[in-house]
């Protein structure tokens, strides 16, 4: 499923924790996803509006 950043932000993401305590980085009782400042989050490559939807890198691409 391709998404825009601010509906991508409200997902949750399984992988995210405190690197310091190895704990989930917790917001409003889920694991929120950090979107493009992920090295998994890939952009959908469209020439009419650029840099508009992404994925989660760590699932497959989405079909068209």
């Amino acid at each position: 499923m391709y998404l825009k950043e601010e509906d991508a932000k409200k997902k949750c993401c399984p992988v995210m924790t405190r690197v310091d305590k190895n704990e989930p980085i917790v917001s409003d009782n889920i694991i929120k996803c950090i979107v493009s400042n992920c090295i998994m989050w890939r952009w959908k490559q469209d020439m009419r509006e650029p840099f508009s939807l992404g994925y989660c890198g760590l699932a497959s691409k989405p079909e068209e």
